[in-house]
């Protein structure tokens, strides 16, 4: 089953001051450290497990540059583990090795996730989609929530975690 991921962040009203709240000095919630990493990390590490075709951050368009440029150091670390993997494993072993999903920025200038799916997104979804926020941290595998939706009835459009 090929699924799209959508990440959505959010400005972080709810944790001012120390992001981005309309004109002061913060910076946007989804590279917020936490353990040391951008709070997006977390998101992006667990998208890489699900083996998603595309994952697409969806970020107010003021803030799309920033959050880019915050995320740029795990896409680097990204591919130069695929590097040194693919150089050291033996050519009968290569075959494991799969090049992580391409990452996207996508700008928006909505105030809500129905409003951007509706009026930005809708072109850019060719099948099943999975919506995440920026702040998704959890210890349980992707692939536990994709069987769940593989499983489910089929006259059930949605399923949601919360």
């Amino acid at each position: 089953m090929d699924l799209q991921a959508f990440i959505f962040c959010g400005k972080g009203f709810k944790l001012s001051p120390f992001s981005h709240t309309r004109g002061d000095n913060g910076v946007p919630k989804a590279i917020l450290p936490i353990a040391n990493r951008p709070m997006i990390e977390y998101v992006l590490d667990w998208c890489d497990q699900a083996n998603f075709n595309e994952i697409n951050i969806v970020v107010d368009s003021v803030d799309v540059d920033e959050i880019r440029e915050g995320v740029q150091p795990f896409l680097t670390r990204r591919n130069q583990q695929l590097d040194i993997l693919s150089r050291n494993l033996s050519s009968h072993h290569s075959h494991y090795v799969r090049k992580p999903s391409p990452v996207n920025f996508i700008g928006s200038k909505c105030e809500s996730t129905g409003e951007s799916l509706q009026k930005e997104l809708l072109e850019r979804i060719n099948g099943d989609f999975v919506l995440l926020p920026c702040d998704f941290i959890t210890d349980i595998p992707p692939q536990i929530f994709i069987d769940q939706y593989r499983n489910k009835d089929d006259e059930n459009l949605a399923m949601a975690v919360y």
